[in-house]
C-alpha cells in the first residue's frame, strides 16, 4: 500500500463501509496498453480482519490515459457511491470499492496533462493543488476549478502582476455513461478581476489567487488566497470571487499564526504569515480530506 493520503472511506447504508487504496500498475506510456490497478480493501462485513487485494482494469475512453505511469494521488473523496482518486495533473479514478466485481472508470480533467514525468529534476513534483481543486457540493455536483497562469507554470514562483485565467467546470452525464465529461461553467481573467471597482476599492495588490476552492453553498463563488512572498512580514488575504459577475465580492485578511503586526487601528493591522505555505489553506480541499 502507499501512504495514508491515498486511502479513502466509502459507506453504504448506516452500517456497511469499506476502506480502500489504489496503486496504478503500468510499465508503458502507450495509450493502447491496458492499464490495471491493485485495489487494497478492508470491508466492515467481510468476516475477516484481513485486507483484500484485487487487480482491476481501468475503463477509459479511447485516446485518454496519457501519463498514467506517473500517476500520483493528490486527493481522495467519495461521490455518488464511488470513491474517487484524483491526480490534479491528469484526472480522476472512480470505483465502487464495496462492489464484489467493481469497475474502475478514468475521466481526464479538462486541462492538458504534462508531457511525460511532471517531476522537476531538482525539486521533485510541483504542488498542483496550489492552482487546482475538485470540490463536491450537496453530494451530487462535482466541480473543477483551475487557475491557469499565463506562463504555463503550475506552482513555481510568480511575480506581482502575473496574469492568469480562473475557470470552473462541472462534471456532466451519469458516471456509467461513455460520454461522461466536463462542461465549462465560467471564466474570469486577471485583467477583468483587477480592474473591477470592487477590487480597486479594497486596494489589494495584483497577486495571483492560489488554493482555489468552490463554495459548498454557492457554486458560482470561489474562495482563493493571494499572498505576498517577499521576506519579512507577509500579507495574506482570502478572496471571495463571484464567477457569474466576474467580480470580487469581498476580501478578508488571513492569519495562519493568529498574530497581528502594525501600529495602526485594528482595521489597518494585517496578519503576519511567518512560514512558506505549500498546502491548501482550506481543510475541505486538503489532499487528505
Amino acid at each position: 500500500m502507499l501512504d495514508r493520503g491515498d486511502i479513502g472511506l466509502q459507506r453504504r447504508g448506516e452500517e456497511e463501509f469499506a476502506v480502500a487504496d489504489l496503486k496504478v500498475l503500468i510499465h508503458s506510456d502507450n495509450d493502447s496498453v491496458p492499464v490495471k490497478v491493485e485495489r487494497f480493501r478492508y470491508r466492515s462485513n467481510a468476516g475477516s480482519r484481513r485486507w483484500e487485494v484485487k487487480r482491476i482494469l481501468i475503463r477509459r475512453r479511447e485516446g485518454t490515459g496519457h501519463g498514467l505511469p506517473w500517476w500520483t494521488t493528490d486527493k481522495v473523496f467519495s461521490f455518488e457511491g464511488y470513491l474517487c482518486w484524483i491526480d490534479y495533473f491528469r484526472g480522476i479514478l472512480f470505483c465502487d470499492v464495496i462492489d464484489e466485481y467493481p469497475e474502475l472508470r478514468y475521466v481526464e480533467l479538462p486541462v492538458a496533462p504534462p508531457e511525460g514525468n511532471s517531476d522537476h529534476p531538482n525539486f521533485g513534483r510541483p504542488d498542483p493543488f496550489v492552482t487546482r481543486s475538485v470540490c463536491v457540493m450537496d453530494g451530487s455536483t462535482m466541480r473543477f476549478v483551475n487557475v491557469a497562469r499565463a506562463d504555463g507554470e503550475i506552482a513555481s514562483k510568480r511575480n506581482p502582476g502575473s496574469r492568469f485565467t480562473m475557470t470552473t467546470w462541472s462534471l456532466v452525464t451519469p458516471l456509467n455513461s461513455e460520454r461522461i465529461g466536463w462542461a465549462m461553467d465560467g471564466a474570469v481573467e486577471s485583467a477583468r478581476l483587477w480592474t473591477h471597482d470592487s477590487y480597486a476599492e479594497l486596494r489589494l495588490p495584483l497577486l495571483m489567487p492560489e488554493f482555489p476552492f468552490v463554495s459548498l453553498r454557492e457554486p458560482d463563488v470561489i474562495y482563493a488566497v493571494p499572498r505576498e512572498r517577499h521576506c519579512g512580514d507577509r500579507k495574506t488575504w482570502v478572496l471571495v470571487i463571484d464567477m457569474r459577475r466576474k467580480a470580487l465580492r469581498s476580501a478578508v485578511p488571513y492569519n495562519e499564526v493568529e498574530d497581528f503586526c502594525g501600529d495602526g487601528d485594528e482595521d489597518e493591522r494585517w496578519p503576519r504569515v511567518t512560514s512558506t505555505i505549500t498546502n491548501p489553506f482550506f481543510p475541505a480541499c486538503s489532499p487528505c480530506s
